[in-house]
């Protein structure tokens, strides 16, 4: 894979395994928010690397340090770039809360949450840049 320099688009392409990845894995965390990691390249997701929720609660998460870090040596070890990250609002909207947009601290990233719609799992994404929220069409690829 080449490497190319960091996207800054309004779009993310993400694999149709790694939807249903992040999709099991935040069900399966359900009713606590879960969340992951999303290593890349040039907005093309490569790797979901889902990170344990040490809050443990269904409004707030913060990944585990030593998992994360092993996430970050990952992606390095395999060229990748981190182009985001997920988590889940279980009971709560698929937009950013105060406190997501508050901790939105990697400004080149893109932000996926997961939400239920009903019943179903839904998925919105987004760029969060010194407090401002631009939604980002996710483009899935088979």
């Amino acid at each position: 894979m080449d490497r190319v320099s960091k996207s800054y688009t309004n779009t993310i392409r993400v694999h149709s395994s790694h939807m249903e990845k992040m999709r099991a894995h935040v069900d399966s965390t359900a009713p606590e928010e879960a969340c992951g990691i999303l290593g890349g390249c040039a907005g093309q997701s490569y790797k979901v690397i889902p990170v344990e929720n040490v809050c443990h609660s269904p409004v707030r998460f913060r990944m585990e340090p030593q998992a994360q870090w092993n996430a970050f040596q990952y992606l390095e070890r395999e060229g990748l770039e981190l182009i985001g990250n997920y988590h889940s609002h279980p009971s709560g909207s698929g937009k950013p809360s105060l406190t997501d947009i508050r901790q939105a601290y990697y400004q080149e990233g893109f932000y996926l949450i997961w939400f239920r719609n009903d019943k179903n799992w839904q998925c919105s994404a987004f760029r969060i840049e010194n407090g401002a929220v631009s939604r980002v069409k996710i483009i899935l690829e088979a």
